[in-house]
């Protein structure tokens, strides 16, 4: 097993990092670089084309089917696991990448390559899918703030993948697999029992709910990611991130990073002083929250690989995530990022979701509302009582 990246940092005691109720966890980690970058970061994973369209009506004398609706395709872009890390490895200000692009031979394939090469350099592609994989992004109403989305399973062909990815990995360097299905895990297999260098991989739900494989296989990585849900799933544990995550240590699972949504970024790093939490960033109303998780692994790792240290660069790639969901505009650059995280400010410590529905009191009938204060004081005295019960037996 290698250290995902060069530098170790002295370890520092568990119970010092570990997410608490009773206080914040603070990062004091400086965020500029230092003179001991780690290894430059290959990216691999099957591409997607995400195509975005709009329902529009039409004249009532045209008709399509049962409908007089149809869906006007207003973008396309590059998507995807490796494709999403690798663009935030760049807009980071990671410049020492590889990408390694798995689609199809098919026009939709071509159209992707143009896409991923107008915005990356360093593409390898391998076309060994039967089809590229197309994603429709629609929206269900006029201010979209419901979508609907659509995902095209592909298969991809593993032994003719992998005699492609072989000759493309180069020794020392550290390789990131994303976006795999569980359908893919000999592959993967093969990709990291070959790979002579540091490994992490970008887990999915279909490999999740593959437990005992894919934890067997996650034994296997210096480095896996996550999201809370995904989480829930392989770890078997509901509600309690740190217990999760101490699940699959307990399987030899040294390295993870769980990305939380609102509550924040759990990680823990045997080669990087254990415990650390990062909060989100408060950014208001969230316009995007897909590629959220895959720009924080992809900012994280070209934060090591400028020498920055593991809890600094969760903090950014945090900030990055908090951006991208956001739909505010980045440049590009490491100082961007840095300057961002150091203005906004950051979402309360807060472990357990807290629920946001409220009762419309007009909503509740004349008769239930004059009930509702005697009903409370009762059920208040009720649980007094009870605890005074209990007290007396104790003392008896």
């Amino acid at each position: 097993m290698m250290t995902i990246c060069s530098a170790r940092p002295a370890p520092q005691s568990e119970a010092t990092c570990v997410p608490s109720e009773s206080a914040t966890p603070t990062t004091t980690d400086s965020i500029a670089a230092d003179t001991s970058p780690g290894p430059a970061t290959d990216f691999v994973g099957p591409a997607t084309l995400d195509i975005a369209a709009r329902p529009v009506t039409l004249p009532g004398a045209l008709p399509v089917g049962d409908t007089d609706k149809v869906d006007v395709v207003t973008d396309m872009a590059p998507g995807g696991g490796a494709v999403n890390m690798a663009q935030a490895y760049r807009l980071a200000g990671g410049t020492d990448y590889r990408l390694g692009v798995i689609t199809g031979p098919d026009h939709a394939g071509r159209l992707l390559m143009a896409l991923v090469a107008a915005i990356l350099t360093n593409v390898r592609q391998f076309c060994t899918a039967v089809r590229t994989r197309l994603s429709l992004l629609t929206p269900l109403d006029d201010q979209a703030r419901v979508t609907r989305t659509w995902t095209e399973r592909c298969t991809i062909d593993t032994a003719e993948t992998w005699a492609q990815v072989e000759g493309w990995l180069r020794k020392g360097r550290r390789l990131v697999l994303a976006s795999m299905t569980a359908e893919q895990t000999d592959l993967v297999e093969q990709i990291i029992a070959a790979h002579n260098g540091p490994v992490a991989m970008r887990l999915t739900r279909s490999q999740c709910a593959d437990r005992e494989r894919t934890l067997a296989l996650a034994a296997g990585c210096d480095l896996v990611q996550l999201n809370a849900s995904e989480l829930e799933t392989l770890s078997g544990i509901t509600g309690d991130l740190v217990a999760g995550i101490n699940v699959l240590r307990d399987h030899s699972i040294h390295s993870v990073i769980v990305t939380a949504g609102r509550r924040g970024i759990y990680a823990y790093f045997d080669w990087a002083g254990g415990w650390h939490y990062v909060p989100a960033f408060a950014v208001g109303v969230v316009s995007s929250p897909s590629k959220c998780g895959d720009t924080v692994l992809g900012t994280f790792f070209a934060g090591l690989d400028r020498g920055v240290a593991a809890r600094a660069s969760l903090r950014i790639a945090a900030a990055a995530a908090a951006m991208n969901a956001a739909g505010l505009p980045h440049r590009g650059g490491w100082d961007e990022l840095a300057g961002f995280a150091q203005q906004t400010a950051m979402v309360p410590f807060a472990p357990t979701p807290v629920s946001r529905r409220r009762v419309n009191r007009q909503q509740i009938t004349p008769t239930a509302r004059r009930w509702l204060v005697p009903a409370g004081y009762l059920t208040g005295g009720a649980a007094l009582v009870l605890m005074a019960l209990r007290i007396v037996q104790f003392m008896a």
